[in-house]
């Protein structure tokens, strides 16, 4: 059934620390960030990203509620903020997850609108051939 797709064990955990630091060092360099705290203290370690995440939120609140002039901080680096912010936001999610979806092949082909050359299709489940009935179909869905 991995044709279709499924959930597979997330892998490559070292490429989630790598961007959990980029991001650090990202937000650290806004002037936003600054005006905010006067010695920013955000971890790198990514096991401390609830915390780091709870503190953005709170900067986001207060920058919205007006409790921080921001007079000095250009529109592009709010933006900046926001972007990082929920960056950081989808890193977090990938980071507490144990599993992520993978669209498998023929769902890609599909999609690239590309052609899927099955091979030996006899030897399938009989429920791979129940799910291909409806891409054979004129509609084809999935």
């Amino acid at each position: 059934n991995d044709v279709f797709q499924g959930f597979h064990p997330l892998r490559e955990r070292s490429r989630l620390i790598s961007n959990y630091k980029e991001i650090v060092e990202q937000l650290k360099k806004l002037e936003g960030f600054r005006y905010f705290l006067e010695e920013p203290v955000i971890s790198s370690d990514i096991e401390q990203a609830s915390s780091t995440l709870d503190m953005l939120n709170g900067m986001k609140r207060k920058y919205k509620e007006g409790q921080i002039q921001i007079h000095d901080v250009s529109r592009d680096d709010l933006c900046a903020f926001q972007q990082l912010k929920f960056e950081f936001d989808v890193l977090h999610k990938k980071w507490q997850s144990i599993f992520e979806w993978q669209d498998g092949p023929l769902v890609k082909a599909m999609r690239g609108g590309d052609l899927f050359l099955v091979d030996e299709i006899s030897l399938a489940d009989d429920s791979v051939f129940e799910r291909l009935n409806s891409v054979l179909e004129p509609k084809r869905t999935l």
